[in-house]
């Protein structure tokens, strides 16, 4: 169990993915800061993913924490935003559990 220290802070804002981008569409995002256990550092975390939707279609999981777009650290949602707009297609890199992945969003 992780300590107040170490727990994710509680996302001040969630978005619906769809208006960033319509392939995220089906996913929920907020903003990802924690120290310690599983992973330190910034990005976008997958709050939620819809069933049968653009997001899940694409390997989007619920916990994922999407760190790179396009080869471009994200450290937010508003991160995400700028480097997805007018983008017609997203390569993700994203880390689920000890492992980075790599997914392409269209």
């Amino acid at each position: 169990m992780l300590d107040k220290a170490q727990a994710p802070a509680a996302p001040e804002v969630q978005v619906e993915a769809e208006e960033i981008h319509p392939g995220l569409a089906g996913a929920v995002l907020a903003d990802y800061t924690v120290t310690g256990q599983p992973y330190t550092g910034l990005g976008v975390m997958i709050e939620s993913v819809a069933e049968r939707s653009p997001a899940g279609f694409a390997g989007l999981r619920p916990n994922d924490i999407i760190v790179q777009v396009n080869r471009v650290s994200m450290r937010n949602t508003d991160e995400l935003r700028a480097a997805a707009s007018e983008q017609d297609m997203l390569v993700i890199t994203a880390r689920r559990g000890n492992r980075m992945i790599v997914l392409q969003v269209r």
